[in-house]
């Protein structure tokens, strides 16, 4: 018998277990994957480090919860499976919003944080000092004291929900979830756009990591079939909150701003062109969860880093075969 914690509180049910499927970019079979019910929580004591945006309990021992990566993987790029534990710590109720990486911020960090915040809506939030603007766009929206940190610190109570990492997660920590999906569009909900359209965008990611070397042919191929390309590094969270509420067609190489299909509507047609180097099924599962049509297509990258001319005729096929309304 494992004796019950005395520095953790299970406030609340966040999600009841739930499972979803989709299909493997890797060889176009579908696979399922189950997610255990997840809780929001009240730690005593617990340590925030915004380096990493780790949790860790009154002891200095991580909580697998407050990461989305299953606790092993999580070490591979996190080595630190305790902290020192602080002196002092900073009095009242907290919620830690962290910082990361557009997708993982969006689909892991946000949607926890806005269950915290339901759960203690008058909590101080803490932020990291270095929060890129998407961060800084949420804490504008709300009326929480922000309390800006650089360092680990220690407060006396925090709400945490789970994050998907620590309560089984079997497809090495694939994290897109009906529940964190859910929470995400109600709240922004009056930011989607009022009028219905069937836009076509074209996620560009001409100059970034993952471009192929042809990628401004394939680009100019689609603008000429009535897509919008979309670069998303100059566009404020909000602005791509309203672009792709209206999105009907979405195409693009995989990366970041495919994070938006979780403003998309249902039956939103994705088509996700991936290296065969790099294949991963965040973005199947996550056009799933919207009730999309998703096709992945892959190319061998090759010396050049260039898509292969089959290829590219493939993929101008799918863009034929998408209806050529477009409303901007």
């Amino acid at each position: 018998m494992v004796k019950p914690r005395s520095d953790v509180e299970r406030i609340a049910v966040y999600s009841d277990a739930v499972e979803i499927e989709f299909l493997l970019p890797v060889d176009g079979s579908k696979a399922r994957n189950s997610y255990r019910p997840r809780f929001v929580y009240g730690l005593k004591d617990a340590t925030i480090d915004p380096i990493s945006n780790l949790v860790y309990d009154s002891n200095g021992k991580f909580i697998a919860e407050s990461s989305s990566w299953l606790a092993l993987r999580q070490f591979y790029s996190w080595p630190q499976p305790t902290t020192r534990v602080r002196s002092s710590k900073m009095p009242g109720e907290f919620i830690f919003l962290p910082s990361n990486g557009y997708y993982h911020w969006l689909i892991e960090d946000l949607p926890v944080f806005l269950k915290s915040l339901a759960v203690a809506p008058s909590a101080r939030v803490i932020l990291s000092k270095t929060a890129p603007s998407y961060v800084l766009e949420v804490a504008k929206l709300i009326d929480n004291d922000i309390v800006f940190v650089s360092s680990p610190v220690s407060v006396e109570r925090l709400i945490m929900t789970a994050k998907t990492g620590g309560v089984g997660s079997p497809l090495a920590g694939l994290t897109p979830h009906p529940a964190d999906v859910a929470i995400l569009r109600d709240f922004f909900a009056k930011y989607h756009e009022p009028r219905p359209s069937d836009r076509r965008l074209y996620l560009s990611r001409l100059g970034q990591k993952r471009s192929p070397a042809n990628e401004s042919a394939l680009q100019l191929d689609f603008e000429k079939q009535g897509f919008v390309s979309f670069d998303g590094t100059r566009m404020s969270l909000l602005s791509q909150i309203a672009l792709f509420s209206s999105a009907r067609q979405l195409v693009g190489m995989h990366g970041a701003a495919l994070a938006n299909i979780v403003w998309a509507p249902e039956g939103v047609n994705v088509c996700e062109i991936f290296s065969s180097d790099y294949l991963p099924s965040c973005y199947s599962a996550l056009t799933s969860i919207r009730y999309g049509c998703y096709t992945p297509l892959s190319y061998t990258p090759g010396r050049e880093n260039m898509i292969d001319a089959a290829t590219l005729e493939r993929l101008s096929a799918v863009a034929r075969r998408m209806p050529a309304r477009n409303s901007l």
